[in-house]
């Protein structure tokens, strides 16, 4: 139980973005410590992890959600809708401003599961945002590997190790069943997929 809490907890969907700049820099440049790279991480990091955390935070004390981990289907409208906001700002950024193909890439694909999460909690679906977030990543590194030619296997199999671990974790806590966590590996593989199309 503890160690389902700790993946839960430290994969939390908000820490994604992060992650996605950091396996983009370290895949591709091999570094993260130029300055540009460096804005890059603390300006995706601001807006991805800061703001929804403080979102939350303020959501929590005004009663709009129970707990963080936001359990109740009726209570995701906003935070998704924030989250799609946060990405939609990303993406201009990712791409007017840096100009940065696989990046733009990334944020656009967040847009499209963001969409596809809204539209789940307007049926009443309860689609794991863990699995759509952890997957939307490795839709992410398969994009950058095959359009770059790079061999990011390795990177590949640790994610997909880390997104049954994550799967497991879900289950274990009784956040969600089987098939909403098959829902959300769905959304956030596919989201990154047709991003390339759009």
């Amino acid at each position: 139980m503890i160690f389902a809490k700790f993946l839960s907890y430290t994969f939390h969907p908000i820490v994604i973005p992060t992650l996605a700049v950091l396996f983009l820099f370290i895949g591709i440049n091999h570094e993260i410590r130029s300055q540009s790279n460096l804005t890059i991480l603390g300006v995706v990091f601001f807006f991805s992890y800061m703001i929804p955390v403080l979102v939350l935070l303020l959501l929590k004390r005004n009663g709009k959600i129970d707990s963080l981990s936001i359990p109740e289907v009726a209570q995701r409208k906003t935070p998704i809708m924030i989250g799609t906001f946060i990405s939609c700002i990303l993406y201009i950024y990712s791409l007017i401003i840096l100009g940065d193909f696989y990046l733009s890439c990334f944020f656009l694909g967040c847009i499209v599961s963001s969409l596809l999460l809204y539209v789940g909690q307007r049926r009443g679906l309860k689609i794991s945002i863990h699995m759509t977030g952890i997957t939307s990543l490795v839709g992410f590194l398969v994009i950058i590997s095959y359009t770059s030619k790079i061999d990011l296997l390795v990177y590949l199999g640790a994610l997909i190790l880390l997104s049954g671990l994550i799967a497991y974790s879900r289950l274990r806590l009784k956040a969600h069943n089987a098939n909403e966590l098959l829902m959300g590996s769905i959304v956030g593989f596919g989201g990154q997929l047709i991003s390339i199309f759009l």
